[in-house]
């Protein structure tokens, strides 16, 4: 049975048609802005690193992003919560549409009968802007076609589920799939809001805004020196090569002189392993011309990037071109790691016999390796611009005088609860009118056990 319950009507402005050349004072603001807004003044009882942190234990890392519209997770069963849109709607059933009426909603009553969103898929974005996208989503509950616009939209929200493999990794929908387990869920707060409330909104916008011209040209060069750094070992097996030798080197030389032949042996055939898979790629000529080839564009990657290793051979001449055909040349003639049967047979005999060798290309892996090492730091700091979340965005106020409002966005009070989520309609569809709902339609409490709610 549905209670009658209080639905706070707020008719505020879309986000996706605000221009991008606006500024932050139109009260939205990107995620790197939280820590500089006086949100304690105003009534935030959390932390801003509560909100959003480089660890992803911060509220942002419950939210998935539909393509410009926002959802969020509510249990550890891969339960999430959003509302009807454009995206939603195209992977509707048609069994939705052949049952349409005003007064009807989909609801599952366990899992068998969830029924799969077809072609809808969601990312989520850790603090340094790797995504995951999840495939296989299930609808839970759905309003059926034009029934949310029967009474307002007051229960116009979405559930569904996310699902993976078996093995935890994202997978189209199969049987045999298991629920999502999201690294963060949102908590609920069953009271709802006043309207005097303070609240805060994050919410996915369609374009990505508040980018300066510096962190567009800083994300841009780590993108661009990421990409090379990754194509040039892809493309050159003999550098794999070079960088798994260079790898136990470097292990050896941590390891006590006692424990060094020991750490040696027990390295030594998953080793020989691994580079053997090398070797049955790897083709002399053509990789010599591509390696040329990676060197050379590394020197037009764009003003401001400078690859160390490569630098350290253009220094030779001023002919930057004839320097690296020179190098490669020398390299490529010099080096023992070409020859399979030498390393395999003589070099990985003893880690003395691999301890003293040393050549040219494992000079320059080494350089290169060190470079990647060093510049980690910078690449995340890079990321931490905000510009991998720079559509997630932050609003806040009070129910009373509402912020700008997001399209599936979370509605969350002052300790960081749920008190509701907003529409398509940029209306506020209350927790209490959610939790009705998931208490009033067959098997609800199932849900609502799941979010640790009791009704």
């Amino acid at each position: 049975m549905i209670k009658q319950l209080l639905i706070l009507s707020i008719l505020l402005l879309s986000l996706n048609k605000i221009q991008a050349a606006q500024h932050p004072e139109d009260g939205v603001y990107p995620l790197k802005m939280i820590p500089t807004l006086p949100l304690k003044a105003a009534g935030l009882n959390l932390e801003a690193s509560e909100i959003h942190n480089n660890s992803g234990s911060g509220i942002t890392s419950s939210l998935v992003d539909f393509g410009g519209f926002t959802g969020s997770f509510l249990s550890k069963k891969g339960l999430l919560v959003t509302t009807n849109n454009e995206i939603i709607a195209a992977s509707k059933p048609v069994a939705f549409q052949a049952a349409d009426s005003l007064s009807k909603y989909f609801f599952a009553s366990d899992a068998t009968q969830e029924l799969e969103a077809k072609g809808l898929s969601c990312e989520i974005t850790d603090p340094y802007g790797n995504t995951v996208k999840l495939l296989d989503l299930r609808f839970v509950y759905c309003p059926i076609t034009a029934a949310g616009l029967a009474d307002n939209g007051s229960k116009d929200f979405i559930l569904l589920r996310a699902y993976v493999a078996p093995d935890g990794k994202p997978a189209t929908y199969a049987a045999e799939n298991i629920p999502y387990t999201p690294v963060k869920t949102l908590s609920i707060y069953a009271n709802g809001a006043s309207m005097n409330d303070f609240i805060f909104l994050l919410g996915f916008s369609k374009a990505k805004r508040y980018q300066t011209k510096e962190e567009l040209i800083a994300l841009d060069q780590q993108a661009r020196i990421d990409q090379w750094f990754t194509e040039l070992y892809a493309n050159n097996s003999l550098l794999r090569i070079s960088r798994q030798i260079n790898e136990l080197k470097r292990a050896l030389d941590g390891q006590p002189a006692a424990k060094k032949e020991a750490y040696f042996n027990q390295h030594l055939e998953s080793l020989k392993l691994s580079l053997l898979s090398d070797y049955q790629k790897f083709k002399i000529d053509p990789e010599r011309s591509s390696f040329s080839t990676q060197l050379n564009n590394s020197t037009i990657l764009s003003p401001g990037i400078t690859i160390e290793a490569v630098k350290k051979i253009t220094d030779r001449n001023t002919d930057v071109n004839l320097a690296i055909g020179e190098f490669v040349n020398d390299t490529y003639g010099f080096t023992k790691l070409k020859d399979q049967k030498y390393v395999l047979g003589t070099l990985l005999k003893s880690y003395k016999t691999l301890l003293n060798y040393n050549d040219g290309l494992l000079v320059f892996e080494n350089d290169i390796s060190k470079q990647l090492q060093n510049t980690k730091t910078e690449r995340e700091n890079t990321y931490q611009l905000g510009l991998q979340n720079s559509r997630l965005l932050f609003t806040y106020g009070r129910i009373s005088n509402p912020p700008t409002a997001f399209s599936g966005s979370p509605v969350l009070n002052a300790k960081g609860e749920l008190v509701g989520v907003i529409n398509n309609k940029l209306n506020m569809v209350d927790i209490r009118t959610i939790i009705g709902v998931s208490s009033g339609i067959l098997n609800g409490e199932s849900v609502l056990s799941e979010l640790g709610i009791k009704h």
